[in-house]
């Protein structure tokens, strides 16, 4: 499965051909940004939290959308049923909410005192004689699109957007079976990225520059003789999302006293998902989830359109999020979600041990897409070249112009 040439053939079967190239302006044009702002950012649905981040009713959080600005509340309401709002009091414009997240059964303006239900209704206006014009079924809240799926929360800025399954398509069947909720403990790691969003989503696509770039940190751990590039294995296009696996080197062990100490923290545990994922169970023991059985599995590595990257392990799964807030700057979020909290003081030591080498990892790639930056924009004339183990890249940037030129998401959905 990891030949190149079977690679370029999943490739040429998605409409891509080789050689292939991208003009850099793709990555440092500021009207092309502007296209994708407005066309792709403003009518996709983006996930934006799990349904673990709000479970009980009247719980609330704030959400951000930088790539347009836009500030929300998501709450549950009395019923159980999540609704997103615009984080703006109808009377001037002033944000509504203040915390971060909290319960409550109303939501008061800190400037007038306009007074709202968590259903959005508009229920108090003080001295409202003045206000007698005001119709108050017309001013509530605005109401942002919001559905969820499998505990993912997804909002969506269009008027009338098109449904979520539709915008999952196959891959919200497939996946829908895994057992997300299972792993509700969650820590993340943000930081503000002087590159091109596409450069962090691409640098996820593709093993090639794991034996270079990661060769002192993740290359040993998935490195083996006969897959010396780190190919992905069994490339699926589900719709807008794709899937692909990779596997891990089974003789690796750590090399520094630290490593074996944390190794020898979490065996038990760790030899416990393992167990689970060979008989079927836990996230990674699901059917979508390592479909050629490959021995040694490590990551299942998702794609979810436009801005999120799954990627699912024996014992958990890593949530990446890319905001672009210009064209060569992109806001990460970066979850990493596990069975349960660490309890001990030596396994609190050891997950914090185990964030930060995903940490070093993730700065690794981070370091490069700001170096790409650079280039790019020095020579807008320029390309992009691509090789055959690089078509999940291709595949992606294909979809993010198709689905800017599209005017019927509807149609250009039913012909993926």
């Amino acid at each position: 499965m990891s030949a190149i040439g079977t690679l370029e053939t999943g490739a040429l079967q998605s409409g891509l051909d080789f050689p292939a190239t991208m003009p850099a302006t793709l990555s440092t044009d500021d009207t092309n940004f502007a296209r994708e702002r407005d066309r792709l950012f403003r009518r996709a649905w983006l996930a934006i939290a799990r349904v673990e981040d709000v479970p009980a009713p009247y719980d609330f959080m704030r959400f951000a959308i930088p790539t347009v600005g836009t500030a929300g509340i998501l709450v549950r309401d009395g019923d159980g049923l999540l609704r997103a709002f615009h984080n703006k009091c109808s009377h001037r414009g002033v944000a509504l909410v203040c915390e971060d997240r909290g319960n409550a059964t109303s939501f008061r303006c800190p400037y007038h005192a306009w007074l709202y239900d968590v259903d959005g209704v508009l229920r108090g206006i003080p001295d409202s004689g003045s206000f007698q014009h005001v119709v108050r079924a017309e001013n509530g809240l605005k109401p942002i699109a919001c559905e969820t799926w499998n505990g993912f929360v997804f909002v969506n800025l269009a008027q009338n957007p098109v449904p979520l399954l539709d915008f999952l398509g196959p891959f919200g069947d497939l996946f829908e079976p895994i057992p997300f909720h299972e792993y509700p403990t969650g820590v993340e790691m943000t930081q503000t990225v002087q590159g091109n969003w596409k450069g962090m989503i691409d640098a996820s696509g593709e093993g090639y520059h794991i034996s270079s770039l990661h060769r002192s940190t993740l290359h040993p751990q998935v490195a083996v003789i006969e897959n010396p590039f780190q190919d992905f294995h069994d490339p699926r296009y589900l719709g807008l999302h794709a899937t692909a696996t990779l596997g891990r080197n089974p003789e690796w062990l750590p090399t520094t006293p630290v490593a074996r100490f944390v190794l020898e923290t979490i065996q038990q545990d760790y030899l416990e998902d393992l167990r689970r994922m060979e008989a079927k169970q836990g996230i990674a023991g699901a059917p979508a989830i390592n479909r050629i059985n490959l021995p040694n599995f490590q990551i299942e590595a998702i794609t979810l359109f436009p801005n999120s990257l799954i990627q699912i392990i024996p014992n958990g799964y890593l949530w990446m999020q890319y905001w672009p807030t210009a064209v060569g700057r992109t806001e990460t979020s970066i979850r990493l979600y596990g069975r349960k909290a660490p309890q001990t003081h030596r396994e609190i030591f050891a997950a914090a041990h185990i964030q930060a080498q995903a940490r070093d990892v993730i700065t690794e790639d981070i370091a490069m897409v700001e170096l790409q930056q650079i280039g790019l924009t020095s020579d807008p004339e320029g390309q992009q070249i691509f090789g055959g183990s690089e078509y999940l890249l291709l595949r992606f940037n294909n979809l993010i112009a198709r689905f800017i030129q599209a005017d019927d998401l509807s149609k250009m959905l039913q012909d993926l």
